[in-house]
């Protein structure tokens, strides 16, 4: 009677065991970047993106030379029309000068989330900065809509509020956010008539608390307790908060001439190449720093 003897070549199994491990962590890999692909291509997140509520709509007067003057159009029903330049019948300071792209500073919106933050930080100024229009905005919303929770690029798609206040239909309305806003003196002047880095223009420019301007993808009407919704978000690594933090968050004064970048060169360089940026006072800014550090 023959015995058959088995011998079992370790080397070989251990071999085909880490060959097959390593396979399968290569198409779990593959699997994963996949998945981030997608992910950016939606350009969405796993968490629901913000909403805003329409407060308060506001036209400025073309008889006022002021920048804050602002007739409030607010009541029940208030609705306004909304063109690639913005507001019907509003003397908006974009419509008056010679810019690259005018349209890209169409709509500003101001939030409540971003004036609570001001309010934690200059206490002695609150009554002031909740007053409507202290920041000379179109539109003053209620709700998520702020520095840190909306990105540059974000599309805010509006929907109409029923008297039982679930939302309806869908308004052709749609915008772009296109930077925040840089606050100009007048908001010092306004609130606190502190000149320098220590009052609300330069925390708000550097926090980007000042509300944020945005272009007009598609016209239509626009009306109170309507609600902003984010609906496209190409770029949600670059948050309001960020570009100004990055941009003016190290000017040595308060009148934006003396800014050092605060990020890396590839960051700078992403931001100024951004097609959804403002030109005015943001990509123009990052140009010139650019060109700056180059030379």
């Amino acid at each position: 009677m023959v015995e058959h003897v088995v011998v079992f070549d370790t080397s070989y199994i251990l071999m085909t065991a880490v060959v097959l491990v390593l396979g399968s962590f290569v198409v779990l890999g593959l699997d994963f970047y996949k998945f981030l692909k997608e992910k950016k291509r939606k350009g969405t997140e796993e968490y629901p993106l913000p909403r805003g509520v329409v407060s308060c709509l506001f036209t400025r007067s073309k008889e006022k030379d002021d920048n804050f003057s602002r007739k409030v159009v607010s009541h029940e029903g208030a609705s306004i029309r909304v063109l690639k330049d913005g507001f019907v019948g509003s003397n908006e300071w974009h419509r008056t000068e010679e810019l690259q792209d005018a349209n890209e500073r169409a709509i500003l919106i101001q939030s409540s989330a971003n004036v609570d933050e001001l309010c934690s930080s200059f206490p002695q100024f609150a009554k002031g900065l909740c007053a409507p229009a202290s920041f000379g905005e179109n539109v003053f919303v209620r709700g998520a809509l702020s520095a840190r929770s909306v990105c540059l690029g974000d599309v805010l798609r509006v929907t109409r509020r029923q008297p039982d206040e679930s939302l309806g239909a869908s308004s052709s309305l749609e915008l772009e956010v296109s930077c925040p806003r840089r606050p100009c003196s007048q908001v010092d002047q306004v609130h606190g008539k502190v000149y320098t880095q220590a009052g609300v223009r330069a925390a708000s420019a550097r926090q980007g608390l000042a509300g944020f301007f945005c272009r007009v993808l598609r016209e239509g009407d626009l009306a109170v307790n309507d609600a902003f919704e984010v609906v496209r978000r190409p770029l949600p690594e670059w948050p309001l908060e960020r570009a100004s933090r990055l941009l003016y968050g190290n000017h040595l004064d308060s009148t934006y001439k003396r800014g050092v970048w605060g990020g890396t060169r590839a960051e700078l360089r992403e931001l100024a190449n951004m097609p959804c940026l403002a030109h005015c006072e943001w990509r123009e800014v990052a140009l010139e720093m650019l060109q700056r550090d180059s030379n």
